[in-house]
């Protein structure tokens, strides 16, 4: 005979609304019973928790069968908070810890949250200064957790040279150098060179994306441009 889903409940519950618990629920009163609905139901009744810093806290199912309907009860252990206890880095040959883990979404105190951590992941990714960015965490016997970055550098820069023809300097030359992450510092710096019979243009520019260690960008531009007017039809 199908055993079909009757009353549910949600106990043990202080932190988080019941409300909001019986919404994770993926299973409805009178649907056929399945274990793979409790499993995922245990995951999304804990999911606020651990976004909340209770990465302890677990949903255990309670199952009483009567006929051919199943009464569920899920106690709820909430576990007590997890906070940040030091973040490391690996994999980095060239650039600074420091300009990896300011871009981290937490720091050493906070309470963690998972959903910082991937953040903290697309921030470092997207510097753009690696192939790829891993993240991970060890939960340490006291509750306090240990963050970890693993991250691949890769080649990057700019060197072009280019040349084009007109009418007037027939042969224009042009040189392009682009430096992300100068000396492994995250600065930027780029040197551009236009030469031909009648210009030479040569300039020069430079930016730091985090003046003072905070998120502010300062930066300059230097250039120096010559140009010969001759009479031509």
């Amino acid at each position: 005979n199908k055993i079909y889903f009757n009353e549910t409940q949600i106990i043990g519950n202080t932190v988080i609304e019941s409300e909001t618990l019986y919404d994770k629920l993926t299973h409805k009163k009178g649907e056929p019973y399945s274990d793979l609905e409790i499993e995922k139901s245990q995951f999304f009744v804990v999911e606020p928790y651990q976004e909340m810093g209770y990465i302890f806290a677990n949903a255990q199912p309670k199952k009483r069968i009567v006929g051919d309907s199943l009464n569920l009860v899920y106690e709820i252990y909430e576990g007590s908070l997890a906070y940040v206890r030091k973040i490391n880095i690996t994999g980095n040959d060239r650039t600074f810890d420091k300009v990896i883990r300011r871009e981290f979404a937490l720091k050493p105190g906070d309470v963690f949250q998972r959903s910082k951590l991937m953040r903290s992941q697309r921030n470092v990714y997207y510097l753009n200064f690696f192939e790829d960015a891993v993240p991970d965490f060890d939960v340490l016997d006291d509750g306090q957790v240990d963050l970890t970055m693993k991250v691949t550098e890769k080649n990057i820069g700019r060197f072009q040279i280019g040349a084009a023809f007109n009418s007037q300097d027939k042969l224009v030359g042009t040189i392009d150098v682009g430096w992300p992450n100068v000396l492994g510092r995250g600065y930027e710096a780029e040197f551009q060179w236009e030469f031909g019979k009648t210009k030479n243009n040569v300039s020069l520019s430079f930016t730091n994306p985090w003046f003072m260690d905070k998120p502010t960008t300062v930066g300059f531009d230097v250039y120096n441009t010559i140009t010969k007017w001759e009479d031509y039809y």
